[in-house]
């Protein structure tokens, strides 16, 4: 089902979830601790779940999103902060660029 086209409440609500997921886990690795594993399940679980309604025009983009969300959560995971803030950091110019060509 393409949650922007079909049902835009939908993929709203999945995209402030993501949002507010993915400032915890930034938040946590800038403290230097992993994030639950309940967070990090659900952080996933919805941008695979958004990926779903996304439109020929940034999926690719969105996918080098989630693919950066994963590295930095299993660098976390691996007690690697470092490499988490560097994985953030590619994340948010990554999201800064789609959002540019996309909204």
């Amino acid at each position: 089902m393409k949650l922007s086209i079909q049902r835009p409440y939908e993929a709203k609500k999945q995209k402030k979830s993501i949002g507010s997921l993915w400032k915890q886990v930034v938040l946590d690795i800038d403290n230097g601790i992993l994030s639950d594993k309940g967070t990090r399940t659900q952080l996933l679980e919805h941008c695979r779940q958004y990926a779903e309604g996304a439109e020929a025009s940034w999926s690719g983009l969105w996918q080098e999103c989630v693919g950066g969300i994963e590295q930095c959560l299993l660098a976390a995971k691996n007690g690697d902060f470092n490499s988490a803030q560097q994985a953030v950091q590619q994340v948010k110019i990554r999201m800064k660029s789609c959002h540019k060509m996309h909204k």
